[in-house]
């Protein structure tokens, strides 16, 4: 892989972090019944999408998907935590 193409996905792995994190604090600051409700959802969705990229960024190697599922959880929701910090 090249150090263009690894330098890329740094930085569109980045990107989908803070699109993530911004997703689920727009969704918590919501003040509308419906959106509350679909908030575990949405957030999983998010989390599930980030466990994949995480499995593909190792090159699809089984027997990880626990691991892959916690880091991506803790990535986007300590991403949301930090946000409500700071704001």
């Amino acid at each position: 892989m090249s150090r263009h193409h690894k330098n890329k996905t740094r930085s569109e792995n980045s990107a989908v972090r803070e699109e993530s994190a911004s997703n689920i604090t727009s969704i918590r600051t919501g003040s509308n019944k419906e959106a509350r409700s679909s908030e575990p959802a949405h957030a999983e969705q998010i989390i599930r999408r980030r466990a994949y990229e995480l499995y593909v960024k190792r090159g699809r190697e089984d027997g990880h998907a626990e691991e892959d599922w916690l880091r991506a959880e803790a990535e986007v929701l300590g991403s949301v935590l930090r946000k409500a910090n700071v704001a």
